[in-house]
């Protein structure tokens, strides 16, 4: 009788008496060996995305491999904060994820929340954890958020005074932004 193409022999000498390295062999027919060291490397992009004045954009993070797997390689994606922070800025996910055998690329949708608030660009990390068949080489995407409301420039006017022949005169400068601004503005 045969079990997995290979000899059984009698009941009492299955596969699970005979031991593993005997069974093994009928086993790497079914699943293919990737060579400890040769998997391909895996890693998550980093990617610019328009904040938007309002509602929602979708951030869709790219996760490549280097060379194409025999076996689907699976791993888990999550947010973490940088400058950006849910849920004003972002929204967090954790998701499951996988790249088919044969395929080198899977992408991955964030979401981003749009404001009107003047600020600088700011970053969130996409995270890559629990890897199977495949080696981490880039296990962070850096998401920006391209800040798209006009940042005031702000100018400082020239002043003069007459110097006068004794004691102290005040000097006065006059600051003034280009445009009005949502956040405070400060300066030395």
């Amino acid at each position: 009788s045969l079990c997995l193409s290979q000899p059984c022999g009698e009941v009492d000498q299955a596969d699970n008496a005979r031991g593993f390295t005997e069974a093994a062999t009928a086993l790497a027919g079914l699943v293919p060996a990737i060579p400890v060291g040769s998997e391909p490397g895996l890693s998550v992009a980093d990617l610019t995305v328009a904040e938007g004045n309002a509602g929602n954009t979708t951030a869709s993070v790219v996760v490549n491999l280097s060379a194409p797997s025999p076996v689907t390689v699976r791993f888990n994606l999550s947010t973490s904060h940088g400058s950006a922070a849910a849920p004003d800025d972002y929204v967090t996910r954790v998701v499951a994820g996988s790249i088919p055998a044969g395929a080198t690329q899977a992408s991955f949708d964030f979401v981003v929340r749009g404001d009107t608030v003047v600020e600088q660009d700011e970053v969130f990390a996409v995270n890559v954890s629990g890897v199977v068949g495949a080696r981490v080489a880039d296990g962070q995407g850096v998401v920006t958020i391209d800040n798209d409301e006009p940042i005031p420039d702000l100018a400082v006017a020239d002043a003069n005074v007459d110097e006068g022949n004794a004691g102290t005169t005040e000097l006065t400068f006059t600051a003034s932004l280009s445009q009005a601004s949502g956040t405070p503005v400060g300066f030395n």
